[in-house]
């Protein structure tokens, strides 16, 4: 249960740096950063820097996934990443999960999160007016779910 409120908060935070983050050029960010970021993602796009309370945020694209975020503390250490990935990427046990809870659903959106060594998948579902945003682990375990109904 502890570890499920501290992923929520998490995710949280991410969004919030996402929303009040201020913009920074490229030549801003610190090189230790900067270099971080180049050696995962040579190939990197389009890329947006933003800076909320010391930690760099940066949005951007590759070829393999349009959309990806990524955050870095001071240090240069990636410590988040949240990648848009299709459901063939899924972990089998996900799959099987969602198969079996909500065959009658259409998988509108998956997001691969990545925090420190841990692993989850955001997914939101649809159904008629009906939307359920789920976290689950890579085991396939549902972490947090939330309904919507429109």
């Amino acid at each position: 249960m502890r570890e499920k409120i501290i992923f929520i908060v998490a995710i949280q935070v991410c969004f919030a740096v996402q929303v009040f983050g201020q913009e920074v050029k490229q030549k801003e960010v610190p090189s230790i950063i900067l270099n971080g970021f180049k050696q995962l993602f040579p190939k990197a796009e389009d890329i947006e820097w933003k800076l909320k309370n010391g930690t760099y945020y940066v949005d951007f694209e590759t070829k393999f996934s349009k959309t990806q975020k990524a955050w870095f503390n001071k240090t240069g250490k990636m410590v988040r990443h949240i990648q848009s990935v299709f459901q063939s990427d899924l972990p089998q046990k996900v799959s099987a999960t969602l198969k079996k809870e909500y065959e009658k659903y259409r998988i509108d959106e998956i997001k691969k999160v990545f925090t420190d060594s841990k692993i989850t998948y955001l997914i939101e579902l649809r159904r008629k007016k009906e939307e359920i945003n789920l976290v689950m682990s890579e085991d396939g375990f549902i972490l947090d779910k939330k309904i919507d109904t429109d």
